[in-house]
């Protein structure tokens, strides 16, 4: 069987890993069901990892706003026994991703609503690469039901970071994208894009408009959720990058994936935009956390490599200072607290 599959067209109401539907949304935000023209079916082929993928992909079209609208849609599955690479010892590390791609003659103009349906798909992550993005889960029976929803954002990119200083040096190229991700939560924690103890308390979903976004990490010294997300500064006309980011996720998993983390019980929670050196960039954000659920939302931000914190602004901030051992220098030891203060036997490093 493939290890990497390319859903289609969904042929009952009870089937699985397909899709159930695709549609445009006109200038009102409506929604027009797309007629489906054609479905692919490509040769499949064997990639350098041993895969055997699959491949293949649906067109649809309709009348939106008095014109004809069309795209593809491609939706790759990989299964749990897909190969991602190797671990350090050599053995083989397995991951499993649903990756839906858009296509369109005119990406940044063209908003789409599709619906897929999985079965043994368990989200541990969601990432929505597209504008004015939004998703909705559903629990149905066998597995689950995902919509997504969105247009194509511009993403600049380098074709070789190394050779850039991304502070200053212009895009290579300014492109478009409208894909989305499901990270597979793997009941084998050695298995997967990265463990997932969590899944079972729910997950996290971030949208934004770069290239490289990292893992969110509980900040116990700002008391803040921290975001790493990386693009070019400048696009290729030299123009500022502007950049957003959004974050969905609920109480409960928040308290498992990141102990001592006291966003759940914030009253007074902010989003700050920092730069590298430390200053704050001015952005436009909203936290809405109420019912167990949080969402935050920064627009209006740049690049190349800002922290994006949601900080509990209700509690002091912590500062971090280093010990040294009096009785030996290379003993250290980092104390973090709002007062902080060296234990027995240390003093302050200087």
């Amino acid at each position: 069987a493939p290890n990497q599959y390319s859903l289609l067209t969904c042929a009952s109401a009870a089937e699985l890993d397909c899709v159930e539907s695709f549609g445009f949304l006109n200038k009102a935000n409506e929604y027009i069901q797309a007629n489906l023209v054609e479905t692919v079916k490509e040769p499949g082929y064997v990639s350098e990892m041993g895969n055997q993928i699959q491949q293949g992909y649906t067109s649809w079209s309709a009348q939106v706003d008095g014109v004809e609208q069309s795209a593809n849609l491609l939706v790759p599955l990989q299964s749990p026994k897909f190969r991602l690479g190797k671990n350090p010892d050599g053995t083989l590390h397995f991951g499993s991703s649903l990756r839906p791609w858009v296509t369109s003659d005119d990406l940044l103009n063209t908003k789409v609503r599709f619906v897929i349906r999985t079965s043994f798909l368990k989200p541990q992550n969601i990432q929505l690469v597209a504008g004015e993005s939004d998703f909705a889960h559903k629990v149905i029976r066998g597995g689950n039901s995902w919509t997504f929803e969105g247009k194509g954002t511009p993403v600049s990119i380098y074709y070789d970071w190394s050779k850039v200083n991304p502070n200053k040096d212009p895009a290579d190229e300014d492109t478009s994208t409208l894909h989305f991700i499901i990270h597979h939560a793997d009941a084998n924690l050695a298995h997967g894009y990265w463990p997932a103890p969590c899944a079972s308390k729910g997950y996290s979903v971030q949208a934004f408009n770069s290239n490289s976004a990292g893992e969110p990490r509980w900040n116990v010294g700002s008391n803040s959720l921290d975001f790493a997300i990386q693009s070019t500064h400048l696009m290729s006309t030299g123009a500022p990058n502007v950049g957003f980011f959004k974050l969905w996720t609920n109480d409960a998993y928040m308290n498992c994936q990141w102990p001592g983390n006291t966003l759940a019980t914030s009253n007074n929670l902010t989003v700050q935009v920092i730069n590298t050196d430390g200053t704050t960039q001015v952005a436009t954000s909203r936290v809405v956390h109420a019912n167990g659920k949080l969402f935050v939302e920064a627009t209006g931000f740049h690049y190349s490599k800002p922290t994006i914190k949601i900080v509990d602004a209700s509690r002091p901030p912590n500062k971090v200072i280093i010990c040294v051992k009096k009785t030996n220098a290379k003993s250290l030891k980092k104390v973090i607290a709002v007062a902080p203060k060296c234990p027995a036997g240390y003093k302050l490093k200087k």
